[in-house]
């Protein structure tokens, strides 16, 4: 089983032991304008902006934590052109934007880390007791395994999904068929659900 779930984890019993949280983000869809109508590239910095699709130009995104409200406001959109004009102070590209209003608001489910969760899913508190020799600086490699679990999952892709999604599944589908992996050792804790339990238990934390 593997549960590839959105910010709506955060309220299944499986996800309880993972310290993940649901963000809300909100994109602005700009009417096409000059000097916006030449933009052939997607600009990137603190937010971006898209060439236009459909006469409009996307322009994001705002995060906000822990909010599961997906109506659009006035506040977030501020917040999303004045970022643009913070990053290009000066830049007609930005500075006279007109926009009407519509935009789109979801949540996605993030990680303390800002990096995806892929792999085998339980109650790691549970398990911090077999790791109690982490904070004495025994290795990682030296500790029990974790033993196999038919639960699985894949979330936390953030706004990097596109790219990290593929690679992610893969990854999540040779730990199942054992089959060769197409990361490294070191990439592969970094993206497994058990890694916030494991920096617990090196730093001590071994109850709640």
């Amino acid at each position: 089983l593997i549960l590839a779930l959105g910010a709506g984890a955060v309220n299944l019993p499986a996800f309880a032991s993972l310290p993940l949280r649901p963000v809300r983000g909100q994109v602005e869809a700009i009417p096409s304008q000059s000097p916006l109508k030449p933009l052939a590239t997607v600009l990137c910095h603190k937010g971006y902006m898209t060439p236009a699709h459909l006469g409009r130009h996307a322009l994001g995104s705002t995060y906000g934590k822990d909010d599961l409200n997906t109506d659009v406001n006035t506040q977030d959109t501020e917040q999303n052109l004045q970022t643009h004009k913070n990053a290009m102070l000066g830049a007609q590209l930005v500075e006279q934007l007109h926009h009407d209003g519509t935009a789109r608001a979801a949540t996605r489910l993030g990680s303390p880390d800002h990096q995806p969760v892929c792999g085998v899913l339980t109650h790691f508190t549970n398990l911090k007791p077999h790791y109690v020799d982490l904070s004495l600086g025994k290795p990682i490699s030296q500790a029990s395994p974790i033993e196999d679990i038919p639960v699985s999952t894949l979330c936390c892709l953030g706004s990097r999904g596109l790219t990290t999604a593929p690679l992610a599944a893969e990854l999540l589908a040779s730990e199942l068929t054992h089959s060769p992996l197409p990361l490294t050792k070191n990439l592969c804790h970094a993206l497994h659900p058990a890694r916030f339990m494991v920096r617990e238990c090196i730093r001590g934390i071994l109850e709640d």
